[in-house]
């Protein structure tokens, strides 16, 4: 897999709406991580990033901590020294420390995730239970019940808890965390993850035609399936429904066009295939949060700030 076609893209590493986001000072962290109990292991910098349009992550030399991933929905990418990988939803990534990487959203799918770093002496041996390693850093947690309020209950304890003597509660999330994802994975397969090929046809059919409304018999033919067989399959793959993901891709493409051009909102409607406008701005709002003229006006008052140089 190239690079290459990331790097022509915006990269934003954090600043989405409704993220949520806790990091610790150095000096925070050194005074826990020479607690008796948080000096085992212990979460750093943890969040909540939803709908991550955009996201790109570069770190040429690591971090000095172990990374956990937990993709909820959408598709990821990642590069962990000289390999590349997929990150369906459902998966948590690891991504060992010192270890270089790069990671982010699929452009026709941004991921959906929750975050943490967590760092300590015996951090290695929580990377050796779960059985994960910078070349197999991919667990598939679709079958495990209980992660969602355990990523969670360790957002809000961070939140909570900013004073280091109180290091030893996210240790103790850490350790529950860890303990689900073992024992889910003792009792289920864990098969290397891959997206269907005849998915990655229907996307393909999907790309070429963002500038026209296609009904769901049409997707599901380019991908050669009944239409309740590739339903099933294309939610069990992104995350989501095929019309949904085909509309929010298409309100993506003209997200783009609204950050490139000075082109009215009815023009770069008609781009896409929305003959009312009026329609149109319903939709992206549905997707996107905001009006086009409100998306295109926050585009223009971010500047470069939040954008990875």
């Amino acid at each position: 897999m190239e690079r290459m076609p990331f790097r022509k893209m915006p990269k934003i590493r954090e600043g989405f709406p409704f993220q949520r986001l806790v990091r610790r000072s150095h000096e925070w962290r050194q005074i826990a991580l020479a607690h008796p109990v948080s000096r085992l292991f212990c979460i750093t910098d943890i969040g909540h990033f939803p709908d991550t349009r955009f996201h790109w992550v570069d770190r040429e030399s690591g971090t000095k901590e172990h990374i956990m991933i937990y993709n909820r929905t959408g598709v990821g990418r990642a590069f962990i020294g000289k390999r590349s990988w997929t990150v369906p939803p459902q998966h948590i990534l690891v991504i060992p420390k010192d270890v270089p990487h790069s990671y982010g959203s699929d452009e026709s799918a941004p991921w959906s995730i929750y975050w943490l770093h967590f760092a300590g002496r015996q951090a290695k041996q929580l990377l050796e239970l779960l059985g994960v390693s910078g070349n197999r850093p991919l667990l598939p947690v679709r079958e495990i019940e209980g992660l969602l309020p355990l990523f969670e209950s360790a957002l809000e304890v961070a939140s909570q808890t900013p004073a280091p003597e109180d290091a030893h509660l996210l240790s103790e999330q850490l350790l529950h965390l860890v303990n689900t994802l073992q024992k889910g994975i003792q009792e289920h397969d864990r098969p290397e993850p891959r997206i269907d090929p005849r998915i990655e046809a229907a996307m393909i059919f999907m790309r070429a035609n963002l500038n026209r409304s296609c009904s769901l018999g049409e997707i599901a033919g380019a991908a050669g399936l009944s239409v309740p067989q590739f339903s099933t399959l294309f939610r069990y793959h992104a995350g989501t429904s095929p019309l949904r993901f085909f509309t929010r891709w298409r309100m993506q493409r003209a997200a783009q066009w609204l950050e490139e051009s000075n082109d009215p909102v009815n023009q770069i409607a008609e781009r896409i295939g929305y003959d009312d406008s009026f329609y149109f701005c319903r939709v992206f709002r549905q997707h996107v949060s905001v009006s086009p003229r409100q998306y295109r006006k926050q585009i223009q008052n971010r500047g470069e700030s939040k954008t990875m140089r």
